[in-house]
């Protein structure tokens, strides 16, 4: 009998897990050049329970880039992110700017909000010439 109950705690543990993490953020796709507007896009990796239009996603805070040690330059706060689906159905957020990229090396800390949680990502694009 024990053997039973500690292999539901054990399987209900793993389940109530990955209920917590049913959001994600997949890899980065930049279609811009160096000295062009920034355009790129990420896959939105959402759970069974997890609806798009319940989840946020944007640069992440100050705060995040501090404990990451990372530095988060100004123009990035200028970047939009859009959420979208694209036509085979892939939820997707489009990371574009306004102004041209002169950086060639861009370190974006993205982060996704929804009702169960929290998660950030960073992403480290090197930018070529056109």
């Amino acid at each position: 009998m024990k053997r039973i109950t500690k292999c539901l705690v054990a399987i209900l543990g793993v389940m109530a897990s990955n209920a917590v993490y049913s959001v994600g953020l997949g890899q980065i796709v930049v279609s811009s050049a160096l000295h062009e507007e920034f355009q790129g896009e990420i896959e939105i990796l959402l759970g069974a329970t997890e609806s798009l239009d319940e989840v946020r996603i944007g640069l992440a805070p100050k705060s995040v880039y501090e404990k990451l040690d990372t530095d988060r330059p100004y123009y990035l706060t200028r970047f939009d992110f859009k959420k979208e689906i694209k036509e085979a159905g892939t939820p997707v957020v489009r990371i574009t700017s306004q102004q041209k990229i002169t950086e060639p090396l861009v370190v974006l800390v993205i982060e996704a909000i929804w009702k169960g949680g929290r998660i950030a990502r960073q992403y480290t694009v090197m930018i070529d010439p056109p």
